[in-house]
């Protein structure tokens, strides 16, 4: 499993929780299929710069601390 608030269809698989059988079918996928496996790696990337950049955290957290 993942989780969802980090990983979506864009950038990942998502598998059920112990589904051992689609854990290895998604691990073969991608094996047999480089191109998939760039094109979701780079998606996650940008996602994880978008999510943790500061922009995203550290002034919004500053901004709530002003507010309050």
């Amino acid at each position: 499993t993942a989780i969802p608030e980090f990983v979506d269809d864009n950038c990942g698989i998502l598998i059920p929780a112990e589904s051992y059988v689609e854990i290895a079918d998604a691990i073969e996928k991608l094996y047999n299929n480089p191109e998939l496996f760039l094109k979701l790696s780079e998606n996650a990337a940008k996602r994880v710069r978008k999510q943790t950049s500061k922009e995203y955290t550290i002034d919004k957290e500053i901004e709530l601390i002003e507010v309050n």
